[in-house]
């Protein structure tokens, strides 16, 4: 399932956020600057599907495929492209195994 990130006001985020029962997530994102013009965004969740968790998430956008990247000493277990960790998994299903 895509993610798409728009601008809406707060009345309809409340709208859509009742349409959603328990599959939420509750998270704040930190913005780090990382070696020139990277950056790494880094999720820290606090609730998925109203259950309280510790789960971090760190992310790096290159700027091109084939980019070099040595991350830094503090990142966990490399999860690109395991769809357990996406968003929408983590608010239908929950943490996985």
């Amino acid at each position: 399932m895509p993610e798409v990130e728009t601008e809406i006001s707060p009345e309809v985020g409340q709208d859509l956020f009742s349409l959603c029962g328990d599959r939420t997530l509750s998270k704040f994102r930190r913005i780090i600057p990382y070696r020139g013009s990277l950056k790494i965004e880094v999720d820290q969740f606090h609730f998925i599907r109203n259950r309280a968790t510790d789960l971090m998430i760190a992310e790096v956008e290159l700027p091109a495929v084939g980019h070099p990247f040595k991350p830094p000493d503090w990142f966990g277990e490399e999860i690109t492209g395991v769809e357990e960790f996406s968003n929408f998994s983590l608010a239908t299903n929950g943490l996985p195994a």
